[in-house]
This record gives structure tokens, sequence and C-alpha cells, in this order.
């Protein structure tokens, strides 16, 4: 739905597992690194990550479904190898909408797709694949201590590790966040945000793109948090995919300490998340 956004938060110093899920997961099991972006692709997906670690490319895919534009994450949930069609772009139609942060004693730092913040130095560092994952790494800078927070994160180091499976229904996204001071930190968060935007472009006046978005649970000592942006079949694209299936896009935060919410808020009030909407 338009500036309605999905978002997880996980309030943690230590390592904690995002999932981007929907009904599938692009051409042969590939990662692909362009331009200091990086292309996954499995039988039935296809994503795209940015230079700073946020989701969707600021360079064009080489190749798959994509070719020649620019990508964010696109799914067959048919798994017929994209025969019937696809779901997505989530991320990029409209105005594009993902990214994600750190909140660290007191202070947010945000790499936004959208608004190409960069509040969190990096890069992607390595690209790997196996029979049966395709998988990519982002870290941040070495840190420096006492710098202020002007480039790096006052010695937390970030490093994410996005992962696909050939066969598979989710994009993981492992987060772990590392000390390399001697004193304690404290308020530590972890964010990611998104602006659903489904099948946006393949909609049309007639043919909407609206999405109705629902927290399904929040974090506790029986699970994590998931928060969900669903699509009927009679309010989205006209293939045959999308005909038949509903499209649905989540987001899943490993963990009792996971948040998530829905609605507009600002990407950096991480203080929100303690008691989400």
């Amino acid at each position: 739905m338009q500036n309605n956004k999905l978002k997880m938060c996980v309030g943690a110093l230590a390592v904690c597992s995002l999932q981007l899920l929907n009904t599938a997961i692009a051409t042969e099991l590939d990662a692909e690194l362009v331009n200091g972006n990086v292309f996954l692709y499995g039988d039935n997906i296809e994503v795209g990550i940015a230079s700073n670690g946020a989701f969707g490319s600021e360079v064009a895919s080489p190749r798959g479904e994509m070719q020649g534009k620019k990508l964010g994450y696109i799914s067959d949930p048919s798994k017929n190898n994209f025969n019937n069609g696809y779901h997505g772009d989530f991320f990029l139609p409209q105005v594009p909408e993902e990214g994600w942060g750190i909140y660290l004693d007191g202070k947010a730092y945000n790499n936004n797709r959208n608004q190409q913040w960069s509040g969190i130095n990096g890069s992607i560092i390595s690209t790997n694949k196996t029979n049966t994952t395709a998988t990519t790494t982002w870290q941040s800078k070495k840190p420096l201590e006492g710098d202020g927070g002007k480039d790096q994160l006052d010695g937390l180091q970030v490093t994410q590790i996005f992962r696909i499976y050939k066969v598979g229904l989710a994009v993981i996204v492992d987060v772990a966040l590392k000390n390399t001071t001697s004193h304690l930190m404290q308020n530590v968060y972890y964010m990611r945000t998104v602006d659903p935007d489904n099948n946006a472009e393949q909609s049309s006046a007639s043919n909407p793109y609206s999405t109705t978005n629902t927290i399904m649970h929040q974090g506790n000592e029986k699970g994590g948090a998931v928060v969900v942006a669903r699509q009927s079949t009679t309010s989205q694209a006209s293939n045959l995919v999308s005909k038949t299936i509903p499209s649905l896009l989540g987001l899943y935060g490993q963990g009792e300490n996971s948040r998530v919410a829905q609605g507009g808020t600002d990407d950096v009030n991480f203080p929100y998340y303690r008691n989400p909407k």
C-alpha cells in the first residue's frame, strides 16, 4: 500500500535473522556482483541488493526476468521457473522504499534505498554459491571508536549475510552486531523497513495494487515476530500467477526480542518498537 510501511526491529547485540517471505523463492542459482551491487538468482526468485545493504539494486540486472532493469525482489510462487509470470517487484515500483538501520546509545543510523542515506559506511565483501544456496555478505567499514558516529558506529561492526535457497520460500538475512571495544554497549537495535508495492508495475486504475498489512505475531518466549502485506487475486496483476495465487510479502524477525509494526512511522523512530501498533 502506498505510504504504508512494514517494519521489523530486533533489540539485541548478538546475531539475529530476518526473513522476507513470499509464496515462492529467479534463473540458475547464482550470486553476481555488479558495480558494488549484488544479484541473487534462484529457480523462482530474483533479488537485487544495493551497495549500502538495502534491497533494490542501483544498476540493471545482468540477466533473468528483470534483465536490463533495476531489481528489488520478484518471485514465481507457482515454482514454474517464471513460465506463468511472477509477483513483484515488491520494492522498487513507485517511490522505492526499503532500508535498514541501527539504533545505538540514543542515536539512529540509516541506510535507505530510496533516499540513499549512507549513515553506515560499508560494502559487499563477498559472494558465494553452492549446489543449494546463493549468498552475499555486506559489512560495515572497520569501526573507529571515538569518532563520534560521523562515519562509523563507535566500535560497533555490522555484518549482514543475505541468503536464498535454490528451492525455498524466503530471502534470509543473518545479522551480526559485534562490539569491538572494551566498553559495554546498551540499547542496541537493528531494523528493516519496507513499503510493499507487491504488483505495482503490473497494476492499473481498474486493477489496483493495494495491500492489507497485518501484524501476525510479536516476539516472545514462544517465537519471533511476523508482519505481512497481502494482496488478493482480485486486486493484482493479470498474469496467470497473479490470477491464481494471492501475493504476500512478510517480514519475520527471529527471537523473543523481535518486534514488528505497520504504518507510516519515521524510519529513525526506534523507540516506537517498544510499544508497536
